[in-house]
């Protein structure tokens, strides 16, 4: 089981770096992401932040998973949302 403790702190996250990490069978990533929002006809394009956390099963790397293979899922970019990716890593069974 994960804890929020093996994920880092929120502000490891500020730097933008992506972290890693295996449990029981399956690997997440967890990273900073600018999400672009599309504004009205003839409004610019604005940007969120948010976690982008992904799984998938416990034998490739992020980089070699194919992205059908895993699940990904976008959480609001505070230390809530970092205890929700947390929650979400255990809830979340990869196996079929």
């Amino acid at each position: 089981m994960v804890d929020i403790k093996d994920v880092l702190s929120f502000n490891y996250y500020t730097y933008k770096q992506p972290f890693t990490g295996s449990d029981r069978g399956k690997r997440y990533r967890i990273t900073r992401f600018e999400k672009e929002i599309p504004g009205a006809e003839g409004e610019e394009l604005s940007k969120e932040t948010v976690f982008q956390a992904a799984l998938w099963k416990d034998y490739l790397s992020y980089e070699n998973t194919p992205k059908e293979e895993m699940r990904i899922k976008e959480f609001e970019f505070s230390p809530e949302g970092l205890k929700g990716v947390v929650a979400w890593i255990n809830e979340t069974d990869i196996t079929s």
